[in-house]
C-alpha cells in the first residue's frame, strides 16, 4: 500500500511514522515528490511503480473529488470514502463509496 497525498511530503512521513503506519505503507509520496499533483495520475503511477505492481491491480481510497479524479485519470477504480474530505459529496465518477472502514477492507480484498 501507498500513501498519495497533495500535502508535502516530509510532514506526511514522520505522521505516518509517528501513527506507526509505516509498515503497512513502504511508498509514501507527496505534493511535491514530481512536477505534478493530483489530480494527474503521475503520482499513482509512480506508487505502483515503487510498489512493483501493475496499476490496473490498484485501488485509490480517496476523500475527495481530486482523488477520485486522479483514479479515473490513471484509468483505476476509485473507492470514495464518506469521512474525513473536504467535500461531503460524492462525486459521481467514483467507482464505489464506503462510509465505514470496514467496507474499504471489504472492497479492497
Amino acid at each position: 500500500m501507498a500513501v498519495v497525498t497533495n500535502k508535502p511530503l516530509e510532514p506526511a512521513r514522520i505522521l505516518i511514522q509517528r501513527l506507526e503506519l509505516d509498515g503497512f505503507f513502504p511508498v509514501v509520496l507527496g505534493g511535491d515528490s514530481l512536477p505534478t499533483k493530483k489530480p494527474d495520475p503521475a503520482m499513482l503511477r509512480e506508487a505502483a511503480t515503487q510498489l512493483g505492481v501493475d496499476l490496473a491491480d490498484c485501488l485509490m481510497v480517496g476523500d475527495s473529488d481530486v482523488d477520485i479524479a486522479a483514479a479515473k485519470a490513471a484509468g483505476i477504480a476509485g473507492l470514495w470514502v464518506s469521512w474525513g474530505g473536504f467535500h461531503p459529496d460524492q462525486p459521481a465518477s467514483a467507482a464505489f463509496r464506503a462510509d465505514h472502514f470496514s467496507e474499504v477492507v471489504e472492497l479492497a480484498l
